[in-house]
């Protein structure tokens, strides 16, 4: 053993090409491995933000059918029947003023009666709105996010009826 130590060669030279091949091989393999990790955590944060983004984007719309009631006097939510499904998204008539709703080339678009859109958010796929009985009025959305779709919801019950 005291031989091979004060000695390189033979067996411990063998040892040490081994070594360094093996580190050789394995050095690119590790590399491509952690920078698959890195973009694979990257997409998923990605989706995540867009998500938020979205839901942020989707409860201001649906707050909005409740909200706009405070701005036009005698109202206090906007009745189901005021919600028209359209192929591009959907509008509700609020008081004199009609409010829509649109995805157009690819952004999602609010306008209020014939005035100028105002963009909400790049990168929406569709957009949809429902009411039922109970006055639940949901908005749904869906958006391309690094490739792969997200989609997320929201829903508020309006209070129909006028101010007291």
């Amino acid at each position: 053993m005291a031989r091979r130590l004060q000695d390189p060669s033979g067996i411990a030279l063998i040892e040490v090409l081994v070594a360094t091949t093996l580190i050789a091989i394995l050095t690119p393999v590790l590399v491509r491995l952690t920078l698959q990790s890195y973009r694979l955590h990257e997409a998923a944060t990605t989706r995540v933000r867009e998500r938020e983004r979205l839901q942020e984007v989707l409860d201001e719309i649906v707050h909005g059918f409740d909200g706009d009631a405070g701005r036009y006097p005698g109202l206090t939510g906007v009745p189901c029947d005021a919600l028209t499904p359209l192929p591009d998204g959907f509008r509700y008539v609020v008081g004199p003023h009609r409010v829509e709703y649109r995805v157009v080339d690819g952004a999602l678009q609010r306008q209020v009666d014939a005035g100028v859109p105002n963009v909400l958010m790049p990168g929406v796929e569709k957009v949809e709105a429902s009411c039922d009985a109970e006055r639940l009025v949901t908005v749904h959305a869906t958006i391309l996010a690094d490739s792969s779709r997200v989609s997320a919801s929201t829903s508020v019950v309006i209070r129909v009826g006028t101010n007291p």
